[in-house]
């Protein structure tokens, strides 16, 4: 909440309150531990959602005349005794739904730091209604304020404030800030570096895509001392300068087509053969995501480690060795490739790789590397910031990484948190923080959401096409054509975040190679050599089974072009669809998650399970509709 619109400061801290009511605590004991005035903060909180509606009703005095009660009792009896007494009015329900009525009061929790000095008390232990004006104008003082572009100012919060200034006295450390959704990483991010523009440093500003690093230039008038980079560009910048030899000059070609060399080539080139009972196809599937391992770690060379553990729970002892095997004369094929029409396609994670593994560094020109959105970040390219002379600046969020891996960084680097989100409502708290504490990330700390906000969560048993514009996210291509094909049926316009023609070229590929087994073009179906290597692969995944019934039943071309003719009709509403993991950085009013998140289970790779999860949840800023499946499964986990 704008710190000049709060209209009380209450002395007691979100920290305190979830663990108030956190499932596993004990709240008549807990309340034993509070402060009369913390203790009389809670009575008001739970007062909240009877007294919302009533005009007449002012908080601040509310509170104060319940603290001199609560005074005057102890000093009959004491604290204990009257805690005892009247803490029958008090239920972590009633704490529940009172939190979510802070905004209606304009009511802002003090942190711990500023609990514990009592200023807002009188010597004589009543309530001060002065406090208020002289926190306000503390936090105020203690506030950064920045110059994003002419005429445009931005104060950071408190807890961005309080990092800045660290940054500011030891800005030559390397330090990495781990920020929670919505927490504001970007503008910290645009305040640090019109920090490092006065000090005449040479910075450069790296992200994972070149959607990323325009984001943060749109923030602010960057100046010429900030150089812009993604990693793969990084990456080409630094390798060697020898053209003459060829595996230098080949890793310089970055295939931009999203096409991947078929299954039935990369068998030819490497001389791949069946293998016990494990064909050929099985094992360059497996080559493919060994290869994509190795690259993305910090190794020297391919081992039995890289194979994806689908493939290496059930291979046995040769198989593991002829997929190594093949392996390896893969990367061997993108240093010295073969000819023209079987030169396998070179990716920005393979010109990472071999910077990596070549020691590339980054040019002693910079005199600082900011890095955003760190959880995109591979082993192989952390080793080139690892030689690189630059102090290092990261952040990022953990949970944020839908790919389930992230790279370890030094223990050697300050660690600092960012976990008030700017964006999120409160109220998101109740499913982000049971979240957090079963993916298997390192950061624990509480999320906590800002009160200032309010979101409506809805669940649903049965999943149905909203009646008013919505965001539906989903998790795989088989989700994408099943909801375009609902919203279609509702005769609602559909508005594709993603590429239609890519969505037009996966649905055509798939009515093809059903009807006429046509090897299809699109990534997800090229390498399946007719449907029923399709059905056998996609077998479990609901979304897939809808389609393949529609098939049966005889969808084709003509049915696929009346869906195709519903985007983006600017009618009188539309839904929009994308994949969960393309709204990072995005928010948007109303969203809806589909089922299709809970077809895996969470123990086949729960941090990318997890990260799934909390990536949807957050994109919400006023309705977020989710399957029942997720209360279901956050009573589970928060028991356990």
């Amino acid at each position: 909440m704008p710190i000049e619109r709060t209209g009380m400061y209450l002395p007691l801290s979100e920290n305190t309150l979830h663990h108030l009511l956190d499932n596993a605590s004990d709240l008549v004991t807990e309340l034993q531990t509070l402060s009369l005035a913390q203790y009389t903060a809670l009575l008001l909180i739970a007062r909240l959602p009877e007294l919302h509606e009533k005009e007449t009703f002012h908080p601040e005095q509310f509170f104060a005349q319940a603290l001199d009660i609560g005074q005057a009792q102890v000093q009959q009896t004491d604290l204990q005794s009257y805690i005892e007494g009247t803490h029958s009015l008090i239920g972590k329900s009633q704490i529940a739904e009172g939190l979510n009525r802070l905004i209606d009061f304009r009511i802002v929790l003090l942190d711990d730091k500023a609990i514990v000095p009592g200023e807002y008390l009188l010597p004589d232990g009543s309530w001060d209604f002065e406090f208020k004006d002289r926190h306000r104008s503390a936090l105020n003082e203690r506030a950064v304020k920045i110059q994003l572009r002419a005429r445009n100012v931005s104060y950071l919060t408190t807890e961005q404030s309080r990092l800045y200034r660290e940054f500011e006295a030891q800005s030559d450390e390397q330090i990495h800030v781990q920020g929670y959704a919505g927490t504001g990483k970007s503008t910290f991010i645009v305040a640090i570096l019109k920090l490092l523009e006065r000090s005449n440093a040479q910075v450069l500003l790296l992200a994972h895509t070149k959607k990323q690093l325009d984001a943060l230039s749109a923030k602010a008038d960057l100046n010429p001392s900030v150089h812009k980079k993604t990693f793969i560009g990084l990456a080409q910048q630094i390798l060697p300068n020898d053209l003459t030899v060829s595996s230098h000059k080949n890793f310089r070609r970055i295939d931009v087509s999203r096409a991947t060399m078929p299954d039935s080539q990369l068998i030819q080139l490497l001389g791949v053969h069946d293998s016990g009972d494990f064909s050929a196809l099985e094992i360059i599937a497996a080559v493919r995501g060994a290869l994509y391992r190795f690259c993305q770690s910090d190794n020297d060379e391919i081992s039995e480690e890289h194979i994806p553990r689908r493939f290496k729970a059930t291979f046995d002892v040769t198989t593991t060795a002829i997929t190594c095997q093949h392996a390896r004369a893969l990367w061997r094929q993108f240093q010295t490739p073969g000819p023209e029409h079987l030169k396998p396609q070179v990716r920005g994670f393979h010109v990472i790789k071999w910077a990596a593994l070549n020691r590339c560094y980054v040019p002693p020109g910079y005199t600082h590397i900011l890095l955003d959105e760190c959880h995109s970040l591979s082993e192989s390219m952390l080793q080139i910031l690892n030689n690189s002379p630059q102090a290092l600046l990261t952040l990022g969020d953990e949970y944020q990484s839908v790919n389930g891996a992230v790279a370890m960084l030094p223990e050697s680097m300050r660690k600092r948190e960012l976990s008030h989100s700017v964006r999120s409502s409160s109220q998101i708290e109740s499913i982000v923080n049971p979240i957090i504490a079963v993916h298997p990330g390192k950061s624990k700390s509480p999320f906590h959401g800002n009160t200032d906000h309010r979101i409506e969560i809805e669940y649903y048993k049965v999943a149905k096409v909203p009646d008013q514009s919505f965001v539906i996210l989903v998790n795989e291509m088989w989700g994408l054509f099943e909801w375009a094909q609902r919203i279609a049926a509702e005769n609602a316009d559909i508005k594709l975040l993603s590429s239609a023609k890519d969505l037009d070229m996966f649905v055509q590929d798939c009515i093809e190679l059903y009807n006429t087994g046509s090897r299809a073009r699109h990534p997800e179906l090229f390498r399946f050599n007719s449907w029923a290597d399709v059905e056998k692969h996609n077998r479990n995944i609901p979304g897939f089974q809808r389609i393949n019934r529609m098939l049966e039943k005889g969808f084709g071309y003509k049915d696929w072009q009346q869906t195709y003719s519903k985007f983006n009709n600017n009618g009188h509403f539309s839904v929009a669809l994308d994949f969960i993991k393309n709204t990072l950085n995005h928010e948007f009013n109303n969203v809806m998650l589909t089922p299709g998140i809970f077809r895996g289970s969470m123990s086949d790779n729960r941090a990318e399970f997890c990260s799934i999860l909390y990536v949807g949840v957050t994109r919400a800023k006023k309705k977020l509709v989710v399957p029942e499946a997720l209360r279901h499964w956050i009573e589970e986990v928060s028991v356990n």
